[in-house]
């Protein structure tokens, strides 16, 4: 249902992208442990559609619910919690809530970035340095 949602919201059908959504939500919340990173990543996804419709009264609750839950299960330093951060920045950036979003997308960035220095993002490897060490 989840993976439904995010492909009708890839194709515009916002609506029916709510719908299957709301339904993943449905049976994780019966299923799943609260702070289940599925659930929170469901949760951040049926923010993210209803932000797309403007709904961002509907979409920053959900936003927290999930950051709460990526970050109970995962750790605050989290890629996965930092993609919700900036989710529910922009969500708060559209309600006028500029420094609170600019706090929460420093805090993303600099979890994306402590994330990409422990595992090597971005970092090439000189096959002929390889070599040589053999």
């Amino acid at each position: 249902m989840n993976n439904l949602g995010v492909l009708y919201e890839q194709r515009k059908d916002l609506v029916s992208a709510a719908n299957f959504l709301r339904q993943a939500i449905q049976i994780w919340e019966i299923r799943l442990d609260p702070d289940h990173p599925e659930l929170a990543r469901g949760l951040a996804n049926l923010g993210e559609v209803l932000s797309l419709q403007r709904r961002f009264s509907e979409a920053e609750p959900l936003y927290r619910r999930a950051l709460d839950s990526a970050t109970a299960s995962l750790g605050s330093e989290h890629p996965d919690v930092a993609s919700i951060m900036y989710g529910m920045a922009k969500v708060l950036r559209n309600t006028n809530r500029k420094s609170e979003a600019k706090k929460l997308e420093n805090t993303a960035k600099t979890v994306f970035a402590n994330h990409a220095k422990r595992n090597l993002v971005g970092q090439t490897v000189d096959v002929r340095e390889m070599a040589a060490a053999r």
